[in-house]
């Protein structure tokens, strides 16, 4: 009598893992790696960046009413281990349009107000704004001038902190006598470092200035 062979049950097909590729870029160092110091302490206006590193941090608050290319190189030139990181922004054409015509109408009803009080002191300063407002909307509205977001932050090097208060002392008077103003950047020197590097970090964002090509 023969017996019915017992069918052997098929295991199902299993794929293989695949075994991922190792990526040798991955043991390559990172550029903030390779940018940020090794220790970092930071101060109320200043920073220990280790190994005799000092700095502080300033951004331009007050412009210069012109700008021409290469102003600030005579300062830079003057103090020596300064870092400059300069951040630019173009405006939006129609917010900025409508910024200017809401200044120009805010400056007419404010010329009408000293006019019927007659200060006739304020007068002429206010016929200079209108009419500066009113022909920097006409050349954005013809495109003859574009609106920017400028930010300028300056970070003073040095060996010691006695090194760092001179150059800081001697920055701040050479802005002075091209009728600008700098201010550190109290208790944010760290988020500013973060902004001199070149990552295009853009972190405090509450020291913007407007500014024409014109």
């Amino acid at each position: 009598m023969l017996q019915a062979k017992k069918e052997k049950k098929l295991k199902p097909y299993k794929k293989r893992k695949k075994v991922k590729e190792k990526n040798f870029f991955d043991n390559q160092p990172q550029l903030i790696s390779l940018l940020a110091p090794e220790v970092i302490q930071e101060k109320r206006d200043y920073i220990y960046m280790g190994d005799d590193k000092y700095a502080r941090i300033f951004t331009l608050m007050v412009y210069p009413n012109y700008i021409e290319i290469g102003w600030l190189d005579d300062i830079l030139n003057t103090i020596g281990d300064v870092d400059i990181s300069t951040q630019v922004q173009v405006a939006d054409e129609r917010n900025v349009i409508k910024y200017l015509t809401h200044k120009v109408t805010k400056l007419q009803s404010d010329y009408l107000l000293f006019e019927r009080q007659g200060n006739i002191e304020e007068l002429h300063r206010l016929e200079e704004n209108i009419q500066s407002f009113e022909e920097m909307r006409r050349n954005i509205q013809i495109n003859n001038d574009k609106m920017f977001f400028i930010k300028i932050t300056l970070r003073v090097n040095a060996e010691n902190l006695k090194e760092l208060n001179e150059k800081s002392k001697m920055l701040r008077d050479e802005f002075d006598n091209r009728s600008c103003e700098i201010r550190p950047l109290y208790f944010k020197q760290l988020d500013a470092l973060k902004e001199t590097l070149p990552l295009n970090n853009n972190i405090i964002n509450d020291n913007n200035r407007n500014m024409t090509t014109r």
